[in-house]
This record gives structure tokens, sequence and C-alpha cells, in this order.
């Protein structure tokens, strides 16, 4: 019986032993990711943007005159964007025992030129992404002690300026900026994998309904169209952060 007891005694203090370093680890691991932290990421981006001139108006000079642009004469486009671009952020996590929420922002770098396809049959349509977009990103999840990891979900908005030039024989010019703010939803993964680093890979959708103005000038007038785009991109990025 003594020895039994004996037993039990030891197999409590080898598991109090084992349970002690996990709890460790659990704890070191939450801190590391706790705090600022700074990271690089090879993000894979897919755009598609379709534009929709829905009306135009023309101003003539020489009688002071205006008309209606005719709607066989207004164009409807689309395109499509894959690219591999690199981008830096910066942020701040905290820990509410596993609980995890954090701020983030990051800046994408990534340049593009591409003919659109016509929707309508008129000529000479192109587009240029431009080379920076911005995020602003809440987050929020929970540390899974069995995985080592953090599991978050992502809010926020994001920036990227989608220009366009319209022409037909070298006569007929426009162009126009769509750069109001995206919104974009996420999901993310990090794992820390010493110290002060970790991998972690993030998946955002992004969209955006916008319009702008886009005018054509001559010796004859002006040419006002309005424009409204529809913008979607998809996310993947994996990367590296430095925890500070």
């Amino acid at each position: 019986m003594s020895r039994c007891k004996d037993a039990v005694k030891v197999l409590t203090v080898v598991s109090m032993f084992g349970v002690i370093p996990v709890s460790a680890d659990n704890h070191s691991a939450v801190k590391n990711l706790g705090g600022f932290h700074v990271g690089i990421d090879a993000a894979y981006n897919h755009s598609s943007a379709k534009n929709d001139e829905t009306k135009g108006v023309a101003t003539l000079y020489y009688d002071n005159s205006q008309r209606n642009v005719p709607d066989d004469e207004l164009a409807k486009s689309k395109r499509s964007r894959c690219h591999i671009d690199p981008s830096i952020n910066i942020g701040y996590s905290h820990f509410f025992n596993n609980w995890y929420v954090g701020l983030a922002g990051d800046v994408s770098f990534g340049k593009d030129n591409k003919n659109f396809v016509m929707i309508d049959d008129i000529d000479g349509y192109e587009t240029k992404t431009e080379s920076v977009s911005y995020a602003l990103k809440a987050k929020g999840g929970y540390y899974f002690s069995e995985l080592n990891s953090v599991v978050y979900g992502i809010a926020g908005v994001k920036w990227r300026e989608v220009s366009y030039k319209r022409y037909t024989d070298g006569e007929f010019f426009s162009k126009a900026k769509l750069k109001t703010p995206s919104f974009l939803l996420g999901l993310g993964f990090e794992k820390p994998i010493c110290k002060k680093l970790s991998l972690s890979a993030e998946y955002e959708y992004s969209w955006r309904n916008s319009s702008d103005d886009s005018l054509w000038k001559n010796e004859d007038g002006v040419v006002d169209f309005n424009v409204r785009q529809r913008l979607r991109e998809h996310s993947l990025k994996i990367g590296v952060k430095c925890h500070i």
C-alpha cells in the first residue's frame, strides 16, 4: 500500500513538472507576441475593376452650348490584375489572458499598367494602378496553446488609387482617379518562432464602389464624364514580424 502511495506521489510530482514548462511556454509566447512589432510581407494581390461611364455632358466653346453625350458613346470596361507586391507593416498587440486585440497599418508597393477589356466596342482604354496603397486595420482573436499560435479576424479600410485613360484615334483623351477607401475584412494566423520573431499569414478581401469625373478638353470644348467604378481585391500575405 505504501508503495502505491509513493507511486502516486511520484506521478503527481512528475505531472506537475510536465505542466509547469507548458504553462511557462504559453505565457512566454503570449508575452513575446504582445507589444509593438514591425514586419515585412510578400502579398499576392488579385483585383478586378469595372468602370461605367453613366453620363457625359459636352460644353462647346464656339456657341457656349451644352449637350448630353449619347449612350452609345459612353464606355463600359473591366480589367483584372494579379501581382506579388512587397509590403511593410507596423502595429501594436495586447493580450487579456489568451484573448488578443491589435491595431496595425501597412504600406504595399506595386505598380501596374494594363489595358482594359472593353464591354462596349470603343477603342483606346487603359488603366494604371498606383504604386502605393495604405491600410489601417483592427484585429481580434485568441491564442491557442495547443497550436502555440494566434488566430484572429481583421477589419479595416484600405486606400488603393486606380486611374484610367480613354482615347480614340489620338483625338479623344480623358482621365479620372478613383481613390475612395475600400472596406476590408480578413483572417490571420501568427506563430512565434523565437523570442522576438514570428511568422504570419493573412487573407484579406476588400471592396469599394466609387465615382469620379473624367474631363476631356480640346479647342472645341470640354466633355465631363461621370464614372463609376466597382473594385474588388483579394490579398494573401505571408511574412515575418519582429516584436520590439
